[in-house]
């Protein structure tokens, strides 16, 4: 995925649960990532507050293929939070 712009999207713009080296997330714009509260857990379907939605981007740890992203939050707080733009997941729940 190459230069798309995501406008207020709900929870992630991107969440990439598994990293795949073949995945390329460059060069996209997202504004305004919408919290919607706590995530599911995609093996039980629980929310866990582990899982805070909201960020532009969430991915696994060791994702090679996120580069040259922009994120962007009107709300002066959100967009002071690193983790409103970047979050990583736990590849085993």
């Amino acid at each position: 995925m190459r230069q798309v712009t995501f406008w207020r999207p709900h929870d992630y713009a991107v969440r990439l649960q598994v990293e795949n080296p073949d995945v390329v997330v460059e060069r996209n714009l997202i504004v305004d990532a919408v919290n919607t509260g706590s995530d599911f857990l995609y093996l039980t379907g629980i929310p866990s507050e582990w899982l805070p939605t909201g960020a532009s981007i969430a991915s696994g740890l060791g994702a090679s293929g996120i580069r040259e992203n922009w994120s962007f939050h009107a709300d002066s707080a959100a967009n002071a939070n690193p983790l409103s733009h970047f979050s990583f997941l736990c590849p085993y729940g």
